[in-house]
């Protein structure tokens, strides 16, 4: 029940190791979902690349900000 019908869930990361994960497959295809995964790296490259975006002064680009009450706004721009 984490997503609309023909949703995707993304699996991000894994902290606690590879093992399985009971999953209700009846459940996943009557709904139409979609599961990927994404995988992020290690800690000691995280920190890497911390390093290097705090060493080098980099900064995101960001051309837009909104308060909540701009939703709609928001996702126009998206």
């Amino acid at each position: 029940h984490s997503t609309r019908m023909a949703g995707t869930v993304a699996v991000i990361g894994v902290l606690s190791g590879f093992d399985l994960t009971p999953i209700a497959v009846a459940e996943v295809m009557l709904n139409n979902l979609r599961i990927i995964g994404i995988t992020v790296g290690n800690v000691r490259t995280h920190r890497e690349v911390c390093d290097v975006i705090a060493g080098n002064g980099i900064k995101p680009h960001i051309s837009h900000v909104f308060g909540w009450e701009k939703l709609d706004d928001a996702l126009r721009v998206m």
